[in-house]
């Protein structure tokens, strides 16, 4: 790149805006791809980019809900009294994986949304919605075990809901 071309001006200038650095740092991918291209330099592949790309953000998606997976399973199999087996857990553990992970995206869909949400204070913003996010992933929770407990309890032929104490029945 020459010393005196207007890009190198630019940057030495400093950045005004972030459109601003944008645009600069565009001009400088377009120099270096007419440098690379005079040197007879070439580029990797752009499929075998394009495929790593989509490889690590298939990689980026489920590791969220396989990991939330796991530690379901873990509470649902090692925290209740009785001993349960681990493959009775697993369809609670997949609910709320399956759960947290349709939580996480509309808790992403409703803020970029949500168009009052900007007038509000942040620190305001982010405590309502933690306490808000948390709730709803609690009762995901419970509701993973109750559907263990549910489906644990129609595989041993019991009723789901005992009897109350104290009816003729």
């Amino acid at each position: 790149v020459e010393s005196g071309s207007a890009t190198t001006a630019a940057i030495m200038c400093g950045p005004s805006t972030p459109l601003d650095l944008a645009a600069r740092i565009a001009s400088l991918e377009a120099e270096v791809e007419a440098l690379r291209a005079a040197a007879g330099g070439e580029r990797p592949s752009t499929r075998r980019a394009l495929l790593r790309t989509a490889v690590i953000d298939m990689i980026e998606e489920l590791a969220g809900p396989s990991s939330m997976l796991i530690v379901l399973l873990l509470l649902y199999r090692l925290l209740p009294a009785r001993r349960q087996g681990w493959l009775s857990q697993l369809p609670g553990a997949g609910f709320g994986a399956v759960g947290f992970y349709l939580l996480k995206r509309g808790f992403d869909y409703w803020a970029s949304q949500s168009a009052g949400i900007g007038a509000l204070p942040r620190s305001l913003v982010s405590v309502v919605l933690l306490l808000v996010w948390l709730g709803f992933f609690g009762q995901l929770i419970l509701y993973g075990a109750a559907l263990n407990v549910v489906l644990d309890r129609r595989g041993r032929g019991e009723p789901i809901m005992p009897k109350a104490p104290g009816l003729i029945g």
